[in-house]
């Protein structure tokens, strides 16, 4: 933009430099003279403006359409293909093409030969007058000669400035179609001063650990005993600083190792960075370099020789899970009616709860306000303790694992898809792949995880997406978990696999599901069916089920015809 602006106001600099030597040669009286002259160019000046704008803008949006239409195609050619649409997607295609043209060929072509030609014409008599002014004055035939190639010289120059000018209206659409994007209400910020490290991750060398060795008994009240002093350990699992105090035990549910009282995750790796970082605040360590849900397994990780340790760290105050409660939860879409109308739910830490009901009915609308990719018009959503509205969108989003019905997989390595940012070993990759059903497909690959997935996922079926994206999740264990119908495309050996999984994969989560089919979630704790964006039936699948002309009953009775 600044070398076309330069351009324009080098063009009237010249120009003007240009008439005040011209003006100052002759009397005041032709000066006057020459003002209807300036007017009238001016006014053809201003016609094309107002023609050139409009046809810009148009120009932009029909050609924001075509490149839509190219990404919708490209994307979902092969549901265009089998809906028999190509005809109407072609001709939708044709239409803004034409128009693209139609609009560029008015502005860069017509509009521009129309406007030269009249600046031209009234240039030129302004010109002539010039001369005429001149010789009946009599300046002399030097200056005359000087006047008449200034003249002709900037009238050479109008066509340059003209598609200059032309681009500039380009640029100011761009900047105007920008102010509008910026005038759409934003997603919050991604980061907050006191937003809290619910999930952390590190990765500790073996050469940042402390000297540590590992107790093991039955007997917590022999907390304080040392094993250098050769007396025999009878407390709670623990790992120790070598023939001194513990540093971490066992959870009571013996799935976690828990920081002893005065003690932090800086002891355990006082040269680790990443450990100092985390200040005082309490963890529980729940995975260990691909162990999980053994505090005893976890514990040998920690004394075993392994060069590297992955550390997946919760913290204390949600070690028992993340209760979610919904309170008067009111939404909609844009300045439509609303979607969900003062919805009250209370979810219990680590409850498998499955969502049901009619299409459009606010199951899908009630995840998305849970991610805040909806925000609320009324009442609020509390995770824990913690007010969504009030931490950062990383933060969340950190915390609340999703797994869609419509699976992204991306271009790379099966590695990358699972784990993109390095946050686990192998150990954990693999078994995530065997949860979901995927451990032979994988391993039948030339390079295992190391394999290529192509873009879109094409060289995988759909259901393989789908367990894909459930693997991601598997790896992650979120403290919240949504689930979207995730196993539709599933064959039912496969979903009867997976939906164990769901039900013993995830200890510590919370998990939602949206159910289309009943099957996918009589297992579930309980559930909540929807209608028309309010709660009408909750409870667990035994108690609603056995409601007298309930909905769910009725949708029970239909999926078992």
């Amino acid at each position: 933009m600044g070398a076309v602006v330069v351009s324009l106001l080098g063009f009237f600099i010249g120009m003007c430099v240009t008439q005040i030597f011209i003006f100052k040669v002759l009397s005041w009286t032709m000066i006057v003279a020459s003002l209807p002259f300036f007017l009238v160019m001016f006014f053809f000046i201003y016609l094309y403006r107002g023609a050139a704008v409009p046809l810009v803008f148009h120009s932009k949006f029909n050609l924001s359409v075509v490149q839509d239409l190219q990404a919708v195609v490209l994307t979902t050619c092969v549901s265009i293909r089998a809906l028999g649409m190509r005809g109407h997607y072609v001709s939708k295609y044709n239409s803004s093409s034409a128009n693209v043209i139609r609009c560029q060929y008015l502005v860069f072509h017509v509009c521009k030969a129309w406007v030269q030609s009249r600046v031209f014409l009234v240039w030129g008599s302004l010109s002539c007058n010039f001369v005429l002014a001149c010789i009946w004055t009599d300046v002399p035939m030097g200056t005359v000669a000087t006047i008449i190639a200034m003249c002709f010289g900037q009238m050479a120059e109008f066509e340059q400035v003209a598609t200059t000018f032309t681009q500039l209206l380009n640029i100011l659409n761009a900047l105007q179609r920008l102010t509008r994007y910026f005038q759409i209400p934003q997603e919050g910020c991604q980061e907050m001063p006191n937003d809290p490290k619910v999930r952390v991750r590190v990765r500790v060398a073996r050469d940042e650990l402390a000297c540590l060795e590992l107790r093991r008994g039955q007997n917590s009240n022999l907390v304080g005993a040392q094993s250098s002093e050769g007396k025999v350990w009878e407390g709670p699992t623990m790992v120790c600083l070598k023939g001194k105090s513990a540093i971490l035990q066992a959870t009571s549910d013996n799935i976690a190792l828990e920081l002893l009282d005065g003690r932090r995750l800086r002891d355990l790796a006082p040269a680790s960075e990443c450990l100092r970082s985390l200040g005082d605040e309490g963890y529980h360590i729940v995975g260990v370099s691909g162990v999980s849900q053994s505090a005893d397994l976890m514990a040998e990780m920690f004394c075993s020789g392994a060069a590297w340790l992955w550390l997946d760290l919760w913290h204390s105050r949600y070690a028992s899970g993340m209760r979610l409660r919904l309170e008067d939860l009111t939404a909609g879409y844009g300045m439509d009616k609303n979607v969900l109308c003062n919805i009250n739910v209370d979810i219990a830490p680590r409850m498998k709860v499955g969502f049901a009901g009619a299409t459009g009915c606010g199951k899908s609308t009630t995840l998305l306000c849970i991610l805040r990719i909806l925000e609320l018009r009324r009442g609020r959503i509390v995770l824990g303790d913690l007010d969504i509205s009030r931490i950062g969108l990383h933060t969340l989003r950190s915390i609340v694992g999703l797994v869609p019905q419509d699976p992204t997989v991306f271009e790379g390595t099966w590695r990358y898809n699972i784990d993109p940012f390095s946050e686990f070993p192998d150990a954990s990759i693999w078994e995530a792949l065997r949860c979901v059903e995927l451990m032979p497909v994988v391993r039948a690959l030339p390079q295992g995880i190391e394999s290529q997935i192509a873009k879109n996922g094409n060289n995988l079926s759909f259901g393989q997406r789908q367990l894909l994206s459930l693997a991601r999740m598997v790896i992650r264990q979120p403290p919240l978990l949504l689930l979207d119908e995730c196993t539709s495309a599933l064959d039912p050996a496969t979903q009867g696999a997976v939906q164990k999984t769901l039900l013993s994969a995830f200890p510590m989560s919370t998990v939602i599901a949206i159910a289309h089919r009943i099957e996918t979630i009589l297992d579930f704790d309980q559930i909540i069916v929807l209608d028309s964006g309010s709660v009408v039936e909750a409870g667990s699948v035994k108690e609603v089920s056995q409601i007298p002309n309930g909905r769910f009953a009725r949708m029970l009775a239909a999926s078992r015809a």
